[in-house]
């Protein structure tokens, strides 16, 4: 799970991922305005994972990876 700050202009978040092998991430999915979201049907195996904010402009964030516990 996430922690955020408030803040009016955020639309959402987004998570993305691409093959290791990908210089560029390459699929994204719109998980809304949300602390956490699960994705049991993907390996985590061969892709790194990311999220980014979405502004209510459209604008993204620069891609945040997640920390192992």
């Amino acid at each position: 799970m996430m922690e955020r700050a408030f803040n009016p202009d955020l639309d959402g978040y987004e998570v993305v991922w691409r093959e290791t092998t990908d210089p560029d991430w390459t699929h994204a999915i719109p998980v809304g305005n949300v602390t956490s979201a699960s994705f049991p049907h993907f390996s985590k195996d061969n892709v790194f994972f990311g999220v980014r904010a979405v502004d209510t402009a459209g604008h993204h964030s620069p891609v945040a990876f997640p920390v192992p516990r």
